[in-house]
């Protein structure tokens, strides 16, 4: 049930669900051909207490069959329902902590020439997982080489070497086997498909956003913070560190309303926030901003072991701190970092820019939502 999702039929109604931490999000989105419209949508948030990785993990999954079931209720109370149907399947995609993510490389050497099979360069990805086998989430091949040289069409070529490079990730078996249960109670007998968000993500990214050579690519969850560094569809390094927007405002919040907290951090985002309540919230996170200087940095001092990082970093956010987040990023002297030697350009993943393909009935937009949605619709072309 987890693998490599198939081209949709037109006007295809879809569950979309996104995991992130203890977070949920999930809607009914109909797919025809460049066309998407979101029908239904609900997000529920994470529990503003702090828990450990198994207590999130349980409260996540309860969290999910309910509002699985639902947003399915509410598609069956939508006119859509009538005309195209019920769910025809379940996407969803999962975000760290609870996967991780990287690319990897294996090379096979024949002592004569062999043609090229689609079942050889499966199998060769395969092989290349070195991990317990029943965490494999998703391997997605993103470069073949024959007898040394990409290629772009392999197939029925003869090659004395294949190498194969593949995008992989892993998730713990009892938080897979949680899915397949708690989805498959939803719509039974329907595909489910299950990626890392990141994958989604960095696809979207590369393929109807951005147009630049390498790249590092940040999204802040929930619960934790991942990273990769992207070269044509390539993660040639990845590390994640547990920070996240409901840590973050935990920090600063000390027992008030994370609502208002959110509302005001957003504000100063944008630079319209003024008054005593903005220069207590100012005054908090100055306190707490040198323990995320020293968490990010130790982050991206790990990515760059191997290579300085990209000049160009994007990030990805799905909360309300997108454009504090900017300004963080922004203001502190990464330079040490980077290739260049100069400090990053940060540029923020807009949601109105991944908003605005898809018509939307709702008047909540979630933007992982969005990201899936828009990676599906390319699926399906």
């Amino acid at each position: 049930m987890f693998g490599f999702g198939k081209r949709q039929k037109a006007r295809t109604p879809l569950l979309l669900v996104h995991i992130d931490g203890a977070s949920v999000s999930a809607a009914v989105a109909i797919i025809d051909g460049q066309a998407v419209n979101v029908c239904v949508i609900e997000h529920a948030p994470a529990p503003s207490e702090e828990r450990d990785a198994s207590q999130l993990t349980s409260v996540m999954t309860t969290k999910l069959g309910e509002v699985a079931h639902r947003i399915v209720e509410s598609y069956t109370k939508h006119p859509a329902s009538k005309e195209v149907g019920p769910v025809n399947a379940i996407h969803v995609t999962v975000g760290a902590p609870h996967v991780t993510v990287r690319t990897v490389r294996k090379k096979e050497d024949y002592p004569e020439p062999k043609v090229i099979t689609d079942a050889m360069i499966q199998q060769l990805a395969r092989n290349a997982f070195d991990g317990p086998q029943d965490t494999v989430l998703e391997t997605t091949v993103v470069r073949v080489s024959v007898n040394g040289y990409p290629s772009p069409d392999p197939l029925h070529k003869k090659a004395q070497q294949l190498e194969v490079t593949s995008f992989q990730s892993s998730i713990a078996p009892a938080l897979k086997a949680a899915l397949t249960q708690q989805l498959g109670s939803v719509a039974p007998g329907r595909p489910l498909v299950v990626r890392s968000h990141m994958r989604v993500l960095s696809q979207v990214v590369d393929t109807s956003i951005l147009e630049h050579e390498e790249y590092l690519l940040t999204h802040v969850g929930d619960e934790a913070t991942s990273c990769v560094i992207m070269r044509h569809e390539e993660i040639l390094a990845q590390s994640a560190i547990p920070v996240g927007d409901a840590g973050i405002v935990r920090k600063i919040a000390a027992g008030g309303s994370p609502e208002t907290i959110l509302s005001l951090v957003r504000m100063l985002g944008n630079d319209t926030c003024s008054g005593p309540a903005c220069e207590e919230i100012k005054t908090k996170l100055a306190q707490i901003e040198p323990e995320l200087v020293k968490q990010f940095g130790d982050m991206f001092a790990q990515l760059s072991l191997a290579r300085r990082l990209p000049a160009l970093w994007i990030l990805s956010e799905d909360g309300e701190l997108s454009g504090w987040l900017q300004h963080f990023f922004s203001r502190i002297d990464f330079s040490q970092f980077t290739v260049t030697g100069n400090p990053p350009q940060v540029i923020l993943l807009a949601k109105e820019l991944l908003f605005s393909g898809i018509q939307w009935e709702t008047t909540e937009k979630i933007g992982s939502i969005a990201v899936l949605a828009t990676f599906l619709r390319g699926e399906a072309q």
